[in-house]
């Protein structure tokens, strides 16, 4: 049975299907006739990407650009984000064109990750619509009408994960080393997902030794390319503006401050833009502990739920060391996106089937909880319209405070970390509220086209009586 035939004979999860896919049509015509507003530090890239390509014109292989000590005309950003960019120049791009270019790649990734992720759990369709509506439910979604590179990167790990799973080695190779190119420290963490995932059966901890040496030589190869990538622009092995410590964070106080805020800031909390991805996280926690307190000696019950928790978990911490933790200013948890991606449909590889079953029991629950999930998701639904509402909501000055992107604040330390607390933890919820549109408009229809495809998905994830056995989907060919 293909893809097609499992989600088409499931009436809800077609219905569903459709009415995003003509959210998604909106969303290309919003690209495509709005003039793009934001661009971020993706301007910054283009012209990084132009004075790259000028050095490798003029055979100026070793630091490119480097005038001054932690500064480089390339600019400091993954090896990942030029890749595209470059292409798009050298097809003879302007840099508006190549910008747009740029978020049409983001909106192309979000689809694709949408349809990856229905293919991933095609033998287990419900649990695909419930990733699904999971991730059309969070900052994700924002990323599909932005040139920032968080939805390519985040296309790269999940394509990899479903490589994992399906243990296809070459393939698996390929996007391990796409993937590790992401972020400097992304090899790492990705390297560990795609070892859980390539798992021949439940009972493994690690997969079979051409998957593990073909994910082990994926990450190795795409951190030397970054490497290689930093002496080619400084001169060094090391990125010298990420590591220049200015820009790490000061004090230990205000890292666990920025760990948790990323968990639970009212602004831009994990909490607050990815809320049913935040509760899955914490459902697999509970049942992870579970696993380990019954079956305390074996470890295959519990370790590699664990070592995922973890994985996401460090990631979310190794952020808290930056000084600006969220990625600026932007809609959400910007830099969290790629690995909240890919943790989601990995956790519900292993959890999906017993939080379909446990809300499976009974309409009325059912009906709730897919209501619940549209109703805290439904801020993220006009982002791609409205974010400009949502930045303005987010930047406003409070007591003491001037607004957040004024240059005063980016001149004086002291007054960045006490108005970047007060940001964090302001009691108001208007960065998400200011985003809602039930207007007659397009961004209006859209809205609505979100709400009603995200509730019929979670409609036939948790449709009564299609029970299945509660166990663990990682482990098995999907």
């Amino acid at each position: 049975m293909t893809v097609k035939s499992r989600y088409r004979d499931l009436p809800f999860a077609r219905v569903g299907i459709i009415l995003v896919s003509f959210y998604f049509v909106a969303l290309f015509v919003n690209l495509t006739w709005v003039r793009l507003a934001n661009a971020g530090d993706s301007k910054n890239l283009i012209s990084g990407t132009d004075a790259a390509l000028g050095c490798l014109a003029r055979g100026e292989l070793v630091g490119c650009g480097h005038s001054i000590k932690e500064q480089t005309s390339v600019m400091p950003y993954a090896l990942l984000q030029y890749i595209p960019a470059s292409i798009f120049h050298l097809f003879g791009l302007s840099d508006a064109a190549n910008l747009r270019a740029l978020a049409f790649l983001s909106a192309f990734s979000v689809i694709l990750i949408l349809t990856m992720t229905l293919v991933i759990f095609r033998k287990y369709p419900r649990v695909g619509c419930l990733a699904v509506a999971t991730l059309i439910g969070s900052s994700l979604l924002f990323q599909a009408d932005v040139a920032f590179g968080e939805a390519f990167a985040a296309l790269m790990l999940v394509v990899a994960i479903y490589a994992a799973l399906e243990r296809k080695v070459w393939l698996l190779f390929v996007f391990v080393f796409l993937a590790s190119m992401s972020k400097e420290t992304m090899p790492f963490f990705i390297a560990i997902l795609a070892l859980v995932c390539a798992r021949e059966n439940q009972r493994a901890l690690l997969p079979r030794r051409v998957l593990t040496v073909s994910i082990l030589s994926a990450a190795v190869l795409g951190l030397a390319a970054s490497l290689l990538f930093n002496i080619f622009r400084f001169g060094t092995i090391r990125n010298l503006n990420y590591l220049d410590p200015l820009l790490q964070t000061r004090g230990a106080g205000n890292i666990a401050q920025f760990f948790a805020a990323l968990w639970l800031s009212p602004s831009s909390g994990i909490l607050w833009f990815w809320p049913t991805a935040t509760v899955i996280v914490v459902v697999s926690i509970a049942l992870t502990v579970t696993a380990l307190i019954r079956c305390p000696k074996s470890p295959n019950e519990w370790l590699p739920p664990l070592a995922v928790l973890v994985t996401l978990d460090a990631y979310i911490a190794g952020l808290a060391l930056w000084y600006s933790p969220f990625g600026w200013i932007a809609h959400g948890p910007r830099l969290a996106v790629p690995i909240l991606t890919a943790g989601i449909v990995i956790l519900l590889h292993f959890f999906g089937n017993q939080i379909c079953d446990a809300l499976a029991r009974g309409w009325i629950r059912a009906v709730a909880a897919s209501a619940a999930i549209v109703f805290v998701s439904i801020p993220q639904f006009g982002a791609p319209w409205r974010y400009t509402d949502s930045i303005r909501a987010l930047i406003r000055p409070g007591p003491g405070c001037p607004p957040l992107n004024d240059r005063a604040i980016q001149n004086d330390v002291e007054l960045y970390y006490r108005c970047g607390e007060q940001t964090m933890w302001r009691p108001s919820l208007s960065t998400l509220t200011s985003t809602i549109d039930i207007s007659a408009s397009m961004s209006g229809l859209a809205w609505i086209l979100a709400a009603l495809g995200v509730f019929l998905l979670a409609l036939q994830a948790f449709r009564p009586s299609q029970q299945l056995a509660h166990q663990p989907i990682v482990g098995s060919a999907a």
